[in-house]
């Protein structure tokens, strides 16, 4: 647990030394009542070996499960999953020994470095706007110009795959150690997708999740979404 722990602020701190001020973000902020960390991210770990933190043991409390009435006997558990794979977290163990402090600086260097070229890249596009100022590297962007939701079908269809936001309707791209490499070729397929839906009005194109999006978006009766969301997914299965 307290390796994870120092995982779950060693990007912040790194961050920090490589001159890229990090607010605060921790426990001492009021309000923040848990904290997660997923090695497999930033930590170039395998994948399953996430933990959460919480302020306080009550809390914590909320996350166990207890069956009382089971007929195999009294069973409890921390999560939901119970047990996971012993391999897994000397995978971690292992990826964190291996880079060690210096690989994990150089890391955030060049993620933070392309993070900001990204923002800056985002800024320069015609009907693109960043929305707030990232600290970090999850960069969210919308368009008062083009239906954005658009624009992620076209990116998808590239090989780009972007996160969907609502209120307002934006994407983000959460950069990582690989897009250090590809990053000018991100900004392009951005460039050409926004041209696309701004030149052509193409319209949802096939098997794109605009039309989801943008139709849910519109809806304020909430509970209608969510079986729309229920039915889309009972019929993709």
């Amino acid at each position: 647990m307290s390796m994870c722990y120092v995982f779950c602020i060693l990007f912040c701190v790194l961050s920090a030394i490589c001159r890229y001020p990090i607010p605060p973000f921790d426990f001492s902020v009021k309000g923040v009542t848990s904290i997660s960390s997923d090695v497999h991210k930033y930590g170039l770990a395998p994948k399953g070996t996430s933990i959460v933190l919480y302020r306080n043991h009550e809390i914590r409390k909320h996350q166990f499960v207890a069956v009382t009435e089971w007929t195999g006997g009294l069973y409890v558990s921390p999560t939901m999953a119970g047990s996971r794979p012993g391999g897994l977290i000397a995978g971690a163990w292992t990826a964190m020994r291996s880079l060690g402090l210096n690989g994990y600086l150089d890391s955030t260097s060049r993620i933070m470095e392309v993070s900001k070229k990204i923002q800056r890249g985002i800024g320069e596009i015609p009907g693109l706007f960043v929305i707030g100022k990232p600290d970090m590297t999850v960069v969210a962007f919308a368009s008062d110009v083009v239906d954005i939701f658009e624009v992620n079908d076209i990116m998808s269809s590239k090989g780009w795959h972007l996160n969907a936001l609502q209120r307002p309707n934006s994407l983000h791209i959460c950069v990582t150690l690989q897009h250090t490499t590809i990053y000018d070729q991100f900004l392009k397929d951005l460039q050409d997708s926004v041209n696309t839906v701004s030149e052509s009005k193409p319209g949802p194109i096939s098997g794109g999740m605009a039309p989801i999006y943008g139709a849910a978006g519109k809806m304020p009766d909430r509970g209608t979404v969510k079986e729309l969301l229920v039915e889309f997914m009972d019929s993709s299965c």
